[in-house]
């Protein structure tokens, strides 16, 4: 199920994250840290999960943007 994430998604959302720089074997380039994902949760940026049998297996990070070339606004899709 995709849903809204809420603050106590996001420890989970926050491990998923260092999963995903171990793979990509960029852990050293982490600097930030689960205290300032709550920082910005819901001002900065929106998240999505996606459960499966009651656990957080994936997300989706997005933000606003806007576009001065194309006049328009649009998203910035990360993860």
């Amino acid at each position: 199920m995709i849903r809204p994430a809420t603050l106590d998604d996001l420890p989970a959302v926050w491990e998923l994250i260092l999963e995903l720089a171990e793979f990509e074997r960029l852990r050293s380039e982490v600097t930030g840290s689960l205290e300032q994902l709550r920082a910005h949760f819901g001002s900065a940026f929106h998240l999505h999960v996606y459960e499966c049998d009651g656990e957080i297996v994936a997300y989706a990070l997005w933000f606003r943007n806007f576009s001065t070339f194309l006049t328009r606004p649009g998203i910035y899709l990360e993860d």
